[in-house]
């Protein structure tokens, strides 16, 4: 009766049900169950025997734990792996020697692997050998501080090619040394390494392009001026024939210089110079 004053009556009429079967089947019976009290919704792990008298069943044992913070903990547990084991990200757990206990599809994809094939594994596999000396670096720093910033950290495929991470980590903290565990989150960025260098290289480009722009200028000034001099001496030569071919075998070279200028501007801004017939009337 004490019982009923705390218990809802749906849980009462299970119990209920459990005893029958207890008894009719004369058999244990063990359950993980809910059950509604006065606080409200707790878990249970029930075990219900019979006892017997003179080989017959006289009445119903009963061993009950309540298991509700064990089970919201494997709940918690369950929905951070759904969500981890789906990331658009790496994730990886292993103890302080690098044993590999969780590894997700996408850490173990990057690299060539499915996550079975590396629960178990050192994370060694991850790198080669002058890789490794900078992991060894990171994982002190990881022990001794307890996490990292994010730090660019190259890789190797299983296939042999090395390609770059962006990581950080931190130590989960067990109740003693021996329970302690790295985690580290990783993103590929070799997409955004190509990224980088295209912007680098278009950056280098633009300051070719205002040096050449700036040479040409000051090489096009005196050029203009000069050929307007030969120009002038060529009128005022009159018939002196050798006069006239120094003045323009003079011309062609400073031609061939203007020439050379406009090459060197072209290669910033190709197709400036395109010409096609056009209608100038309209």
């Amino acid at each position: 009766h004490e019982f009923e004053e705390y218990v809802s009556p749906e849980s009462i009429a299970k119990a209920k049900e459990q005893d029958k079967i207890v008894v009719s089947e004369n058999r244990s019976l063990a359950i993980e169950e809910t059950m509604q009290d006065k606080t409200g919704s707790r878990e249970w792990y029930t075990c219900k025997f019979p006892i017997h008298q003179q080989n017959k069943p006289v009445l119903i044992g009963g061993l009950g734990i309540e298991i509700t913070d064990r089970k919201r903990s494997e709940k918690a547990l369950k929905k951070f792996k759904a969500i981890s084991d789906n990331a658009n990200y790496g994730m990886a757990i292993s103890d302080l020697e690098g044993k590999l206990e969780y590894v997700n599809e996408y850490f173990a994809g990057i690299h060539g692997y499915s996550s079975n094939e590396l629960i178990g594994r050192n994370l060694a596999i991850f790198h080669n050998e002058e890789q490794l000396k900078m992991v060894a670096e990171v994982i002190k720093e990881l022990i001794e501080r307890g996490n990292y910033a994010p730090k660019e950290i190259w890789h190797s495929h299983k296939e042999g090619f090395s390609f770059p991470m962006l990581m950080s980590g931190m130590v989960i903290k067990g109740e003693n040394k021996d329970q302690h565990r790295l985690a580290v989150t990783s993103i590929d960025i070799t997409d955004l390494k190509k990224l980088q260098a295209q912007l680098v290289r278009s950056e280098r480009l633009a300051a070719t392009g205002q040096l050449a722009a700036s040479i040409a200028h000051e090489i096009n000034s005196p050029l203009q001026a000069i050929t307007f001099v030969l120009n002038a001496l060529k009128t005022d030569s009159g018939y002196d024939k050798e006069l006239l071919d120094k003045i323009d075998l003079l011309k062609i070279s400073f031609t061939n210089i203007r020439d050379t200028v406009k090459n060197l501007l072209d290669l910033n801004r190709p197709g400036m110079d395109k010409k096609q017939p056009t209608d100038v009337n309209r």
